[in-house]
């Protein structure tokens, strides 16, 4: 369900917005995570829309500090939206494992495929493709309205799993120069 309410940071916070009842409380760890997200709310005004198992929806209401000298919203800011609906998407997950997010963008390849006007709410949807052990596939699309059939842009992001101690998630490390092992 979408809502035309936006979460600048200045008011509502994700959690409280209509259609985040029922079926999305086991996410309310996963949300409260990504309210401090500064950047992503408050700098630019995303919001949360949806939120499931491998999938988001997120979305933006593009204004003036969006616009690039063409008068199009900007192509970073179409991207910050992806980026960031990846993220929900990919470390979304219910109340017990959703401690610490543990999923960072690696790569991503983004296309624009056409502009996007200020004061039109985006929304990018962010599915799973593949979940690995260390990485994982989501494709992102960027609409232009909630009746998602203008899409602007298309994205594939990689994700990489962080790992605490990354010497030991390689395993034991052979020193070449003097033949020691480190890692054990």
């Amino acid at each position: 369900m979408f809502t035309d309410a936006p979460l600048t940071g200045e008011g509502r916070k994700s959690r409280e917005r209509a259609g985040f009842n029922g079926e999305h409380k086991m996410y309310e760890k996963t949300i409260k995570y990504f309210e401090a997200d500064a950047y992503a709310l408050n700098a630019t005004g995303i919001s949360i829309e949806e939120i499931g198992d491998g999938r988001a929806v997120c979305s933006l209401m593009p204004g003036e500090k969006h616009v690039n000298a063409d008068g199009a919203v900007q192509g970073g800011a179409i991207y910050t939206l992806a980026d960031f609906c990846f993220a929900v998407a990919a470390n979304a997950g219910p109340i017990e494992s959703a401690g610490s997010p543990d999923t960072v963008t690696l790569a991503a390849d983004i296309s624009y495929l056409r502009p996007a006007k200020p004061g039109e709410r985006l929304f990018a949807e962010a599915t799973r493709i593949k979940d690995g052990r260390r990485a994982s596939f989501y494709e992102v699309k960027v609409f232009a309205g909630s009746d998602r059939e203008r899409i602007i842009a298309a994205c594939v992001i990689n994700g990489v799993k962080k790992q605490q101690d990354s010497r030991r998630a390689a395993g034991p490390v052979k020193d070449l120069q003097n033949g020691e092992r480190y890692g054990d």
